[in-house]
Parts: structure tokens; sequence; C-alpha cells
């Protein structure tokens, strides 16, 4: 099962999942939906795996964030793990967690401009003076003709 919330409704709906005995926060992850097939307005998503382990349940919750200034509600007093994984989202895509105790980078450096996993990052040509040659990834590659 797969819900749509919004940003506003996430901490209720979360407790309400966590009550019910959705008690285990599998991933918490980023999306940039930009150049997605059919997407006209890109966002980001923020997306939620949760377990009821005793049920053998999943569900998956989406939250979609505007580009721009994406924010939403911490889940890491729900979720002791929201922790790191919001963190995580943070660094790489800009996500602000909002509530967050400790809302710092935890894979790139302090002093990191951007944020990489965004499909319109632009990656550096040097870091304090060290150049760096980027590449390609496999994301770079073409399979097929589109």
């Amino acid at each position: 099962m797969s819900e749509l919330i919004r940003p506003e409704e996430l901490r209720s709906v979360a407790r309400t999942y966590y009550s019910s005995g959705f008690e285990s926060l599998i991933c918490l992850s980023g999306v940039d939906t930009m150049g997605m097939k059919g997407e006209t307005e890109p966002k980001i998503l923020v997306v939620y795996h949760l377990e009821n382990m005793t049920k053998n349940e999943k569900v998956i919750l989406r939250v979609a964030l505007n580009r721009e200034n994406p924010r939403v509600p911490t889940v890491s007093d729900i979720w002791k793990v929201a922790n790191w994984h919001e963190r995580e989202a943070f660094d790489m895509y800009g996500i602000i967690f909002e509530g967050h105790p400790n809302l710092t980078r935890i894979l790139c450096c302090d002093d990191w401009v951007g944020y990489p996993l965004r499909k319109d990052y632009v990656f550096p040509t040097q870091y304090h003076g060290v150049p760096h040659a980027r590449k390609p990834s496999g994301g770079d590659l073409s399979l097929h003709d589109d």
C-alpha cells in the first residue's frame, strides 16, 4: 500500500501508523522527480517505508515537496532511526526536516556547496584547490534511443 500525503499531515499520519503497529521505519529516502516521464512540475519526494513486523504488513508514505524550498516536519522523535536518514536526505537533496535535533551534513563536508543527488546539481571541478575530473556514471550512459 502506498499513500501520498501533504507535508502538514505527515506527523499526524506517522503517529497513527506508529500507534497501530508500524514501529519500524525501514527506509526514508529522497527522490528528485526532475526529468521523470510524465512529470509536469518537478518536485522532491520524501518516501517512508514502514513495517508492522507482528502482522507482516508494509506501507509506503510519500510526501511531495516544492523543489525551491523542500520542507517537511521531522519524524525523528517518532522513529529514532529517522534521525540519520533525515540528515542524509538533507545532505543529498537539501530537504529541511523542521524540528530535527541536529540537521547537519552527514556524508559531505560541512562546507560542501549544493546537494549532489539533485538532478540539476553541477559537480564542482575542484574542491579546496584540488582538481576533480568527473568520469561518466551509469546515469550518463544511454542504453537506448528515446
